[in-house]
């Protein structure tokens, strides 16, 4: 069976607080121990997203995943615990009773139609490998929406189950994020050819009326909050030099997360003070200035905390085996730093991506002129940039005072 990951694992385990929290405190005992062992060895988990839990299983039961532990009745009960976590995660809900390897029994009659289109996206799309998985990602909740709806094939397929479904997306409360890589992705599929051959030519133009609205304030964080943060690193630990020399990266140069784990060695021009690299969601290459304050940061972690490895990453795990942070999330890390400082996070969400709209915001409320932030964040038209500095309340407010009177 396919797996693909629709929710994250911090997702899949706030849904499952969520349903438990009437529970005694005495109970959910094994859900706290899980919950930590697994978000560990997800942050030093160097492998596919798609199989962390599997393997996680494997490792903290001894047994293929998802069979029977033979263990005690408290590890059973784990068990069932990291079997609802998979669940969720592939776009299943909570189950009382959840039964060993019932998600590899079972088969969906979309699966074999999903790896094709797959490889019709690689082959013809030329589309990168992560954008793929994010595409497939978002079909296959598609797929379990229709599957839901009595669907056992593309047959009766129309226009109305794509924007349906993406009305759906909005009734759920997915994120707006979620929302744009899943009209994103229902353009994709409409392309693939088993799919337009069923669907009235004007679909495309259809999805490309479909607009997702701004449905709250971006997570913004003030300047003085951003200080604070980086104020209270510990920076004569190793963690805390790694920690420092990521969060300036997204604090000064707004840049993205999955730009700075794929930062090499060779990027950073030391005797020409820049950074200079290839933005992984744009294809297009970034030139900034190297401030001192980065370049101290980045040769302090280099030179006290780097293994002596031949990954040409810069950021690299700080223990054993020491791999590169390209299939690990930084957010994590840095909302953890958040905390640290004491910063009231709220409903605000936190994490590399916040450092740049912060950032955009920042340079905005100072004037700085809209091309300038859109070069700063390696955009291509302002029209990309608007989408960050929007939330810049102090001008939100001045757009929405009463217009004076007008005597004519």
């Amino acid at each position: 069976m396919v797996d693909i990951i629709t929710r994250t694992l911090e997702e899949a385990i706030s849904i499952i607080t969520s349903v438990t929290k009437d529970h005694a405190y005495e109970s959910l005992s094994p859900y706290r121990v899980i919950f930590q062992e697994i978000r560990q060895f997800a942050a030093d988990d160097t492998g596919s997203e798609e199989t962390m839990v599997e393997r996680f299983y494997e490792s903290r039961f001894g047994v293929p995943a998802f069979t029977h532990p033979e263990t005690t009745f408290r590890d059973r009960i784990k068990a069932g615990i990291v079997i609802n976590i998979h669940r969720i995660m592939t776009g299943g809900d909570f189950a009382k009773r959840p039964g060993y390897c019932d998600m590899r029994e079972s088969r969906h009659w979309w699966e074999d139609l999903l790896k094709e289109i797959g490889i019709w996206l690689a082959d013809e799309k030329n589309l990168e490998e992560e954008t793929i998985r994010n595409v497939l990602q978002m079909i296959v909740l598609f797929f379990r929406y229709l599957e839901e709806r009595g669907f056992s094939s593309l047959a009766c397929l129309t226009c109305d189950d794509f924007t349906d479904h993406l009305l759906w997306m909005q009734e759920q409360k997915y994120r707006r994020a979620t929302i744009e890589t899943s009209l994103y992705a229902l353009r994709r599929l409409a392309e693939y050819p088993e799919v337009a051959e069923r669907l009235p030519r004007n679909i495309n133009a259809v999805l490309s009326m479909v607009k997702v609205r701004h449905d709250r304030i971006p997570s913004v964080y003030s300047e003085d909050e951003i200080r604070k943060v980086i104020a209270s690193i510990d920076r004569s630990t190793k963690s805390g030099k790694l920690i420092y020399a990521i969060i300036l990266l997204g604090a000064v140069y707004g840049m993205r997360g999955v730009d700075i784990r794929h930062l090499k060695l060779d990027d950073i021009k030391w005797e020409a003070g820049v950074i200079s690299f290839i933005q992984h969601k744009t294809r297009r290459r970034l030139e900034l200035p190297l401030v001192d304050e980065v370049r101290y940061a980045i040769l302090d972690y280099i030179a006290n905390v780097r293994h002596d490895s031949k990954i040409p990453q810069v950021f690299i795990h700080i223990k054993s085996p020491y791999d590169s942070f390209l299939k690990t999330s930084l957010s994590t890390y840095v909302k953890q730093q958040f905390i640290k400082a004491g910063i009231d996070i709220g409903d605000r969400h936190c994490g590399t991506h916040s450092l740049r709209h912060s950032l955009a915001t920042l340079l905005h409320g100072k004037e700085t002129p809209i091309t300038d932030i859109a070069s700063v964040l390696g955009h291509s038209t302002v029209q990309s940039t608007m989408t960050y500095v929007w939330s810049d309340v102090f001008h939100l407010r001045l757009a929405t005072m009463e217009v004076p009177g007008y005597d004519g």
